[in-house]
């Protein structure tokens, strides 16, 4: 998620807070970008910017499933984080 999504989600989260001040917003709220990624996806970003400041050794990241991944915890096979709460209490997008 870019940094300048989250500081627009904080400012409208804290309009909200301001000319609603009496609601109660306690819970747990978590955000994140609309477009949901893979570790493969992100893996692949980071190499790419990476390299746009220095060449890496490092020339392609292979996919592997969940069932690949060697993980001591038991893992979904597709989970995204969940931000209904955040986008309808705050209207946040």
């Amino acid at each position: 998620t870019p940094a300048s999504s989250i500081v627009q989600a904080i400012l409208t989260i804290c309009d909200v807070v301001e000319k609603y001040p009496h609601w109660n917003y306690s819970g747990i709220y978590h955000f994140c970008s609309r477009m949901p990624t893979s570790w493969h996806r992100f893996a692949e970003l980071i190499v790419r910017l990476a390299n746009e400041y220095e060449t890496l050794p490092l020339k392609e990241i292979i996919p592997v499933t969940s069932a690949e991944y060697p993980a001591l915890a038991k893992r979904p096979l597709y989970s995204v984080l969940n931000t209904d709460k955040v986008r309808r209490v705050f209207c946040v997008d």
